[in-house]
């Protein structure tokens, strides 16, 4: 699985998690690589904002509701609501459209790369990258 996040123009990390997310898996991952990525935009400009995710599971589990409580008084960062069985209107959607599209067009061979998760990161961090 990939987790990726965006704020206004700014890009955020790409994470790749190996296996299911779990709540916890979930946390511990936006206090990683989400908390350092929201310092930087703090710094650069301090603003309210809105945090959406969808609905699954682990995202409205009572442990990330009560994570993302004091993000509201520290950054003004507010989790968005949504009701529940919503369509997927989350505008990451697109950036994941545009990331694999890119990569397929420089990389046509990955349209049907297969293999074991781990195998599949090693070669596209080795295309990607010119490991």
């Amino acid at each position: 699985m990939v987790w990726g996040c965006f704020i206004d123009d700014k890009l955020g990390p790409i994470v790749f998690i190996d296996g299911t997310i779990k709540t916890e898996i979930s946390v511990d991952m936006l206090e990683k690589y989400f908390l350092p990525f929201l310092d930087a935009l703090d710094i650069d400009q301090p603003t309210p904002r809105e945090f959406q995710q969808d609905n699954a599971r682990p995202h409205i589990a009572n442990l990330t509701r009560d994570w993302f409580k004091p993000l509201a008084e520290k950054y003004g960062l507010h989790l968005m609501e949504w009701p529940p069985n919503s369509p997927d209107m989350n505008p990451i959607e697109h950036i994941w459209e545009h990331l694999k599209h890119e990569l397929y067009r420089q990389y046509s061979d990955t349209f049907s790369l297969s293999g074991s998760p781990e195998f599949i990161k090693t070669t596209l961090r080795q295309r990607l990258y010119k490991v």
